[in-house]
């Protein structure tokens, strides 16, 4: 009987718990969300909560702190931000981000020594961590006037394998049809290597299936800018062009994928229904869907079924 009193009691604890936990309100989440948005007070509001929860998830609370030190730092209060950063080494001792956000704050007031033995630490706890390695290099030249190039060629070597692995999530994402999750790994991408191209082509296609077609247009601009003989980007842009009824733009692109991969498949496909939108000769744009046909594009066989008999 005791057992059963024991055991009903526990149920009843957990599920108080589950109830409470469920309808908890997420500040921290919120808090991410204000930061991004650039709402620092609101931030910082939401991190003040999440760290009264005094949450058994010690990494977290950690992470709030620095969290609510770069808002503070953010808003110009940079002594609040360093106590910020101290308390969330004390939280969690073995979080990386903690010692690299407290090493650039001690750069950014010139206490270089200060911030190479944060960077080192940092590096220590994370040895792929690659900004770490290029903030400590940058340190130690204005330190020491030396260039430590083992540090830069570490930190090149881990952002082109990171560039790739966001690269490769954003393909696997745009596969699912998670577009915003695409958009996000691109912009990883982009932060690590401004100039790379396929970066800017991805989260263009992304944003065109979330309907923001100024801002894939915007994208695919600065692809073609970075890789001007890229067929993949002139290719999305003309079917973008078709979507808007730029019909005449639409050609031009794809003539440009064309020109760049004589393989390009689609490419014809899209340049033959721009030109029957246009009203071009049957036999112009019923060449070009017979060619995407010969090239695997089988929707091309319904068009010339459709147009072309």
């Amino acid at each position: 009987m005791k057992k059963i009193f024991v055991l009903i009691s526990l149920l009843i604890i957990a599920f108080t718990c589950f109830v409470r936990c469920k309808n908890e309100k997420d500040y921290y989440k919120d808090g991410v969300a204000k930061f991004e948005n650039k709402d620092y007070k609101g931030a910082i509001a939401d991190f003040d909560k999440e760290i009264e929860k005094d949450s058994y998830d010690k990494y977290q609370v950690s992470n709030a702190y620095i969290y609510r030190g770069m808002s503070k730092e953010n808003l110009k209060n940079y002594q609040g931000a360093y106590a910020d950063y101290n308390i969330a080494i004390k939280e969690s001792s073995n979080n990386a981000w903690a010692f690299l956000e407290r090493g650039l704050l001690k750069y950014d007031f010139e206490n270089y020594n200060g911030a190479i033995r944060d960077y080192t630490t940092a590096i220590q706890l994370d040895t792929s961590y690659a900004i770490a390695y290029f903030n400590r290099s940058r340190a130690k030249e204005i330190n020491d006037n030396s260039f430590d190039i083992e540090d830069m060629n570490k930190y090149l070597k881990l952002s082109e394998e990171t560039i790739k692995f966001y690269h490769d999530r954003s393909v696997f994402k745009l596969k699912l049809e998670d577009y915003n999750g695409a958009i996000e790994d691109c912009n990883e991408a982009i932060e690590l290597d401004i100039s790379y191209a396929k970066a800017y082509l991805i989260r263009g296609f992304a944003k065109a299936n979330l309907l923001n077609y100024n801002g894939a247009m915007k994208d695919y601009k600065l692809s073609i800018k970075l890789a001007p003989t890229e067929s993949g980007v002139f290719n999305e842009r003309g079917q973008l062009k078709i979507t808007l009824a730029d019909f005449r733009g639409a050609i031009i692109d794809l003539n440009k994928s064309i020109l760049y991969d004589s393989s390009m498949a689609s490419s014809y496909y899209y340049r033959g229904v721009a030109k029957q939108k246009l009203n071009y000769d049957i036999n112009d744009f019923c060449l070009d869907w017979s060619k995407a046909g010969e090239l695997g594009y089988f929707e091309s066989y319904d068009m010339i079924s459709k147009y072309c008999q």
